[in-house]
């Protein structure tokens, strides 16, 4: 499990955010796809963090899809997160802890049989020690890439090879499958794809 909390660690990478009030920490997590949230809620439950029942909104992007999220109650192991730095959260991580970061921000590509994941808050230093900690983890380097928008914003992301995606995507399938979420299937090309030679 590591240093860090695993709910703590996922809601300062991923679909959450650490709230830090005085000396506490509690986290808030939102997600379109209640089953994810459902996950968190569990692992919340896990680790003895107490948490709120869902809430709802609507999408602020002028969507129509309901967002839901929950909040915690603070908590040290939050606390603890909330006061490392992103670079000490990075060298923690393991193989579970990023498929719940592929969940909130991962893609995969059908035509091309490729995987990415999207790390807007990181910068290069810290892109290059995530890129660093998946190649420990799996034995190959995703590739550093930039989305570059049209506002003159850019932000780096990163590529998985299919080489690195023949080691990633079964484990990763495994997890989703496991946290029975049938909705985030597609993350792995769903139950029915074939591995590209």
């Amino acid at each position: 499990m590591g240093k860090f909390s695993r709910v703590g660690k996922n809601a300062k990478l991923g679909d959450g955010t650490l709230i830090h009030t005085h000396r506490n920490s509690s986290a808030l997590f939102t997600s379109t796809d209640i089953d994810v949230l459902k996950v968190k809620q569990m692992m919340c439950f896990m680790e003895g963090i107490t948490h709120t029942d869902f809430k709802t909104q609507k999408s602020g992007y002028g969507g129509k899809k309901t967002i839901y999220k929950f909040a915690t109650r603070v908590h040290e192991r939050l606390t603890e997160v909330s006061n490392a730095s992103i670079e000490e959260v990075i060298n923690d991580l393991d193989e579970f802890d990023l498929a719940l970061w592929f969940l909130d921000d991962g893609s995969w590509h059908k035509n091309k049989h490729i995987m990415h994941l999207y790390s807007n808050m990181l910068n290069e230093n810290q892109t290059d020690l995530l890129i660093n900690k998946i190649e420990s983890l799996y034995g190959i380097a995703p590739r550093k890439r930039i989305d570059r928008k049209k506002d003159g914003r850019q932000f780096y992301y990163l590529y998985f090879s299919r080489d690195l995606v023949k080691r990633f995507r079964p484990e990763f399938k495994e997890t989703v499958i496991n946290l029975e979420i049938p909705s985030m299937f597609y993350k792995f090309g769903g139950l029915e794809y074939k591995e590209a030679n």
